[in-house]
């Protein structure tokens, strides 16, 4: 409240996220902000869920991270691979209308507000077309997991 203001809250005084996300995906100043004050804590949780998988003996652990390249994490956290899952923008929008109820506006100032999706496979080690059907991208996440590190 005290960074963005009363608006971003409920008359019950929880996050009104929808009024957040349209200030800090049409404000690239206000979308820094709130990323300095989350990126910091996700990490420490991801670093605290890595810790555990790895006393729990588990050798492999495969994280999705959106904002990666965008945190600069892909240079300072110990990565062995980085995979990147790439769909046509019509796909992702209509993908993005079924999972989070948004119109075609703030979808795609979502997409604008990253690092486009060309630019993030160049960066990969592998690549996953998620344009097509299920069993496509299944044969593609198979053949991948069987190169990976362990």
């Amino acid at each position: 409240v005290s960074n963005f203001g009363e608006e971003v809250l409920l008359n019950d005084r929880n996050l009104n996220r929808q009024k957040l996300a349209e200030i800090v995906f049409n404000n690239p100043e206000q979308r820094k902000r709130l990323e300095a004050i989350i990126h910091p804590k996700v990490r420490d949780t991801m670093h605290q869920k890595i810790e555990a998988l790895r006393l729990q003996g588990h050798t492999r652990v495969i994280l999705e991270i959106p904002l990666l390249f965008e945190a600069g994490w892909d240079k300072s956290e110990p990565i062995s691979a980085i995979i990147v899952v790439t769909a046509n923008e019509k796909t992702q929008i209509e993908r993005a209308k079924k999972k989070f109820h948004l119109d075609e506006k703030a979808i795609k100032a979502r997409i604008n507000a990253q690092l486009p999706l060309t630019e993030k496979a160049k960066k990969a080690h592998f690549v996953i077309d998620n344009s097509k059907d299920p069993e496509s991208t299944r044969a593609q996440v198979l053949k991948i997991f069987s190169k990976l590190p362990s």
